[in-house]
């Protein structure tokens, strides 16, 4: 049997998977897979990028990051929107932060979620003037439809009633 097939964290054979940053082997078992992290950062880190760690490297390049941005997305579920259409609502609103500006998303909710991510990354806790732009591309025959969204990132106070 080859090193290369010998597991670098329980040295158990048939370790078939390789860590995407020391690229050792390692078994299923010691293997921690990272499926669809960090989808709504603009900028990931190329050590983040990966799909499977071995158990050294994930604690120590992977799992603080990760633990982190779970939390930041967290939150990003609790930011309070307000659409272009409630500006009466929003009119008394601090609009002093640059716009989020989000392209080529899947649907209206991942837009929202991305640009609730940016501004939770910024320090506020709501989006004003959220607007969404739908281009219909077609590929083929295939029809899909991409959605386009900006929105102004503020901060509110949470306690008190925006809608009457």
């Amino acid at each position: 049997m080859s090193n290369s097939e010998i597991c670098k964290t329980c040295r158990g054979p048939k370790a078939k998977y390789n860590c995407g940053i020391c690229s050792e082997c390692s078994c299923k078992k010691c293997t921690h897979f990272v499926e669809d992290a960090f989808t709504y950062q603009l900028n990931v880190p190329a050590e983040l990028s990966h799909s499977q760690y071995c158990h050294a490297c994930f604690q120590e390049h992977v799992e603080r990051p990760l633990q982190e941005y779970q939390q930041v997305a967290e939150e990003a579920r609790e930011v309070v929107v307000f659409l272009k259409n409630q500006s009466k609502v929003t009119r008394l609103m601090d609009r002093k932060s640059a716009p989020l500006v989000v392209k080529d998303c899947d649907d209206e909710e991942d837009a929202l979620l991305k640009m609730s991510f940016q501004a939770v990354k910024m320090g506020h806790n709501a989006l004003i003037d959220v607007e969404f732009k739908n281009k219909k591309v077609i590929n083929g025959s295939h029809k899909k439809i991409i959605v386009d969204s900006t929105a102004i990132p503020t901060t509110i106070d949470k306690s008190r009633s925006y809608y009457d």
